[in-house]
């Protein structure tokens, strides 16, 4: 779910907002992190929430799929929190082309990890069967 938002709003909501007019930007910008708090951060708990059970019912012995696929959430959460946040932050002062673009190149990281994730998971599904 996290990766097809991701990839949305890597080729249409990122691109998309170096064509807001700049006096209409701060309002724009906080009307999209506002929206986009109440659908991701959901996903985030849940995602949190599996993570933490996962360790409560598994313990530590986890196969490598689970222990890489932690690995990448705990990145992707880094992202979000130190870089993404600070971003956006920053663009809800002032419209800044600059930061956009850089936005665009750090989701990559991001889109690049919820796929291994994605992928990791479905290898130990398919072990697991």
């Amino acid at each position: 779910m996290l990766l097809g938002i991701a990839l949305f709003n890597q080729f249409v909501t990122y691109p998309g907002f170096k064509e807001i007019p700049e006096a209409d930007f701060p309002q724009f910008h906080k009307h999209y992190t506002e929206s986009m708090f109440l659908v991701i951060l959901p996903l985030m708990l849940l995602e949190a929430i599996t993570f933490l059970l996962l360790i409560v019912l598994k313990g530590f012995l986890w196969p490598s799929e689970w222990l890489l696929s932690a690995l990448c959430l705990i990145i992707i959460w880094a992202i979000t929190w130190f870089l993404f946040f600070r971003i956006n932050k920053s663009l809800g002062i002032k419209k800044n082309n600059q930061l956009i673009d850089e936005m665009i190149i750090i989701n990559w990281m991001r889109i690049i990890l919820w796929f291994t994730k994605a992928a990791l998971v479905f290898l130990f599904i398919v072990d697991y069967l």
